[in-house]
């Protein structure tokens, strides 16, 4: 009876490694896909907040970049180069209306 709640203990404590490990190596890599798949490989990790944060602020940013680089150049290719990457991006109806 004894050595259930010791296993209980070792198994959390191997998952907490390895969730801390892959947590480590997405914030060195520091980019929306490391992200992405914490999150999706590790749904109940304490970081899961964090790493969607900040995912979600480097699609902001990589959306914004996108849309600076799209109204530079100022083509229709370039605005359905936005469009095609960004769907649901902030400046998706800018895009579909200097396409006009």
């Amino acid at each position: 009876m004894k050595k259930t709640p010791i296993l209980i203990i070792l198994l959390a404590m191997v998952f907490t490694s390895c969730s801390n490990k892959a947590w480590e190596e997405a914030k060195t890599e520091d980019s929306i896909e490391s992200y992405q798949s914490f999150i999706e490989q590790n749904p109940e990790s304490e970081h899961i907040i964090y790493a969607t944060k900040m995912r979600d602020s480097l699609i902001l940013v990589e959306d914004a970049a996108d849309w600076l680089m799209a109204e530079e150049l100022n083509t229709d290719k370039s605005y359905d180069k936005y469009i095609s990457k960004h769907p649901k991006g902030v400046s998706i109806e800018s895009a579909y209306k200097k396409k006009e």
